[in-house]
């Protein structure tokens, strides 16, 4: 088994720059693999989404968002179970800075 840590991280880092498009795809592909991988993957954006980095937080919602539309039904479940940290994504996100991206939550929701 390969060590998608690495990909994890670089699709939620705090960095400015856009996370590239095929990082998602192999998030989507992880998500499909295994119910435990869902489990892990929805586990780990929730913890990155209670971070004090707008950018970060931003990132982590765009895989969320990419992950609800394209990734599995399992992953969908999980998110909905945990569903707390993607409601208050806001609050840990402009805790340093104003908060850029509202929209991407509504979208979410």
């Amino acid at each position: 088994a390969v060590n998608l840590y690495p990909m994890f991280k670089k699709a939620t880092s705090t960095s400015p720059e856009p996370t590239p498009g095929y990082v998602y795809d192999i998030l989507i592909e992880f998500s499909f693999k295994s119910q435990k991988n869902s489990a892990v993957l929805c586990d780990y954006l929730n913890r990155r989404l209670q971070r004090h980095s707008t950018h970060g937080v931003l990132k982590t919602l765009k895989c969320v968002n990419h992950l609800v539309q394209r990734g599995s039904r399992h992953f969908r479940n999980c998110l909905r179970e945990n569903e707390e940290h993607v409601k208050s994504a806001p609050n840990f996100g402009s805790q340093h800075n104003a908060f850029q991206g509202t929209a991407a939550l509504e979208e979410i929701r």
